[in-house]
């Protein structure tokens, strides 16, 4: 087994702060983080606890977690494998509207915890990319659409 992986103090518990939906900018703070330090366990607003079973949860989005491509598991997941390293791609930015709270999990770690919620999650995941592609793709070619319009 991996070496153990120490959780700061603050993230082993609920922190309850986030009632509403994570928005963009706070979508771009959780990778930032995981980007600069290859720790999401140690983001400040994560959750180092297991979901109750048949929890509910939201994908908001995935991330990598920056390491030598030698390396296959580099973060703890408070899903399954809380003090050792289980993941590297695929991590999922997981709220869980009724506690409250974001976890940085790994890619299939809360099937076990509720297999029809974490493949319903993916299912709107892949929907929420989908718009959010379709709408950057809108917004790069806004001012060609204009003369478009114009045009016919």
């Amino acid at each position: 087994m991996s070496e153990r992986i120490e959780i700061p103090e603050a993230n082993l518990r609920n922190n309850a702060m986030f009632s509403e939906e994570p928005n963009e900018v706070l979508i771009q703070e959780v990778k930032n983080h995981v980007r600069q330090t290859s720790s999401p366990h140690t983001w400040r607003g994560h959750s180092h606890t297991k979901p109750e079973k048949g929890a509910f949860v939201v994908y908001i989005e995935e991330f990598d977690v920056p390491a030598p491509d030698t390396v296959e598991r580099v973060a703890p997941c408070p899903c399954c494998n809380p003090n050792h390293a289980q993941y590297k791609n695929k991590g999922k930015i997981a709220w869980f509207p009724h506690e409250s709270v974001i976890r940085l999990i790994g890619p299939q770690c809360f099937k076990a915890i509720n297999a029809s919620g974490h493949e319903d999650a993916l299912v709107d995941l892949r929907r929420r990319k989908k718009r959010r592609d379709e709408l950057a793709t809108i917004i790069r070619h806004s001012a060609g659409l204009a003369g478009l319009v114009a045009a016919f």
